[in-house]
C-alpha cells in the first residue's frame, strides 16, 4: 500500500494510501448525490448540460471506483450546483 500524502493539522498526522483517497473522493460525490436527491441518470443529464457526456452506468462505475481526475470531480460538483465543499473531520478516520 503506497502512501501519497500526509495530512497534518488538527486531525494529527496520517499517511493515506491511494485507495483510501479514492474511497473518500467517491464518498464525497455520493454524499452530494444523496443530498441533492440526484440519480446517476440525472447527474449524466446535468453533466451533458455543461458539455460532459457520460452514460449513467459508466458514470456510476467511475464514481464508485473513485479513480477519477480532479477535473471530473469538479465537473460533478458544478453539475450538482455545489457552491462549497466542506471536508468532514471523519473523512480521514478509519
Amino acid at each position: 500500500m503506497r502512501s501519497v500524502g500526509i495530512f497534518k493539522g488538527s486531525l494529527g498526522e496520517m499517511a493515506l494510501s491511494i485507495e483510501k483517497w479514492q474511497e473518500r473522493a467517491s464518498k464525497m460525490i455520493r454524499a452530494e448525490l444523496l443530498e441533492k436527491d440526484c440519480s446517476y441518470k440525472e447527474l449524466a443529464r446535468r453533466l451533458a448540460r455543461i458539455g460532459v457526456d457520460y452514460d449513467d452506468r459508466a458514470l456510476a462505475n467511475r464514481v464508485n471506483r473513485g479513480s477519477f481526475t480532479a477535473v471530473f470531480f469538479l465537473q460533478c460538483l458544478v453539475a450538482l450546483d455545489v457552491k462549497r465543499v466542506d471536508i468532514p473531520k471523519d473523512l480521514f478516520t478509519g
